[in-house]
């Protein structure tokens, strides 16, 4: 399945962190705040971009609904969010933006999260080789090199249709 394009990437970690319930009021924010720069202009996100601490949850739950609704942007579907994510991982590292490592450590949350998929199971195991390279027989620059084909095939796959 490609993924659903949002004109901020930033929409796809955040998304990501509301499906696992993590408290992310500053993310809303500054998401809200890059989507008015991206010409989103409704009540729900003028009002959210202006939230600042101390955060009320409950509050910022409210907004965040209503923003998102007026964005256009479904966050329901939690497989959809977190392989969106992992597709917004694997454009930022190969495109340097973020390091393989901490891609890789990312996308093996989401393996473990989206209970364990083949098409996501290298990045698992990718993690575990980051933590000892020395016992799995890498050295540096071919772990890096095994990320970046593993990221490249991935996207490609998925990008296809034919992950998952």
């Amino acid at each position: 399945m490609p993924p659903r394009l949002h004109p901020v990437r930033s929409t796809y970690s955040v998304l990501a962190a509301h499906c696992r319930g993590e408290n992310s009021s500053e993310a809303w924010a500054d998401w809200a705040l890059e989507l008015m720069g991206a010409g989103y202009d409704s009540e729900h996100i003028v009002l959210l971009a202006g939230t600042t601490p101390p955060f009320n949850g409950f509050e910022m739950d409210r907004l965040t609904a209503r923003a998102l609704a007026e964005a256009g942007i479904d966050a329901s579907d939690t497989e959809q969010v977190l392989r969106e994510y992992a597709w917004y991982l694997a454009h930022r590292s190969l495109g340097g933006a973020m390091t393989y490592k901490e891609a890789v450590r990312r996308l093996s949350r989401g393996c473990s999260e989206l209970d364990y998929p083949a098409d996501l199971l290298a990045f698992y195991e990718l993690n575990d080789i980051y933590d000892d390279p020395v016992l799995y027989g890498y050295r540096e620059d071919e772990l890096a090199a095994r990320a970046e084909s593993e990221l490249c095939a991935w996207l490609q796959a998925f990008e296809a249709g034919t992950s998952a």
